[in-house]
C-alpha cells in the first residue's frame, strides 16, 4: 500500500478530533454512571462545570470530595478528598492516539465508576473515610478499592452482595 503524506497541520487537525472525540466520550460515560450510582441516596450534591474545554464532575458532601477530571488533552484524573486524610490524585490516562487504548480505558473506566461513586455515596458497607484510610495505606484507589471490598465483603459476593453458596 502506498502512504499517503499528510502535512502536519492536517495531522494536527486529525489528532485534536481524536482527542475532542474521546474526551467526549469519557464525559458521556461519567454521566451516565451517575444515576444507578445515586439511586438510593438521600442527598446528592454534584456539581458539573467546565472551563476550557475541560470537564469536571465533582461530588461533595461534609468534609469530603470526588473529582472526575477530564482534560482537553486527553488525560483523565481522579481526586479524593477527605477531611482526615491527604488529598489523593491519581492520573488514570494519559492520552494517547491509540484507539485501542482509548476503548480500553473507557471500559475499565466505565467499571471503576460503577464502585467508585457508590463507595463516595457510602452506598457500600464501609463509609468513605475508611475507603481513604485504605488508600492512604496503598496510594492506590484502585488497590485499595480490591482490599476494602475483600476486607468488608469477605465471604460476600462484590457483586450482588449475597454471601458464597447461598
Amino acid at each position: 500500500m502506498e502512504k499517503v503524506k499528510m502535512s502536519k497541520s492536517r495531522q494536527k487537525k486529525l489528532e485534536a478530533e481524536n482527542k475532542r472525540l474521546f474526551t467526549q466520550r469519557v464525559f458521556q460515560a461519567a454521566l451516565e454512571a451517575i444515576p444507578p450510582a445515586v439511586e438510593s441516596a438521600r442527598k446528592i450534591n454534584v456539581s458539573i462545570s467546565g472551563q476550557n474545554y475541560n470537564r469536571y464532575i465533582r461530588f461533595s458532601a461534609y468534609g469530603m470530595s470526588c473529582s472526575i477530571l477530564i482534560y482537553k488533552d486527553g488525560n483523565i484524573a481522579i481526586q479524593l478528598k477527605e477531611a482526615f486524610h491527604d488529598d489523593y490524585n491519581a492520573q488514570v490516562f494519559a492520552f494517547t492516539l491509540d484507539e485501542s487504548a482509548q476503548h480500553g480505558f473507557e471500559t475499565h473506566f466505565r467499571e471503576v465508576l460503577g464502585w467508585l461513586i457508590p463507595v463516595f455515596m457510602e452506598n457500600v458497607p464501609y463509609d468513605f473515610h475508611t475507603f481513604m484510610d485504605y488508600v492512604s495505606g496503598t496510594q492506590d484507589f484502585e488497590k485499595a478499592h480490591e482490599l476494602v471490598e475483600k476486607d468488608f465483603r469477605g465471604s460476600e459476593d462484590t457483586e450482588t452482595g449475597k454471601g458464597r453458596g447461598n
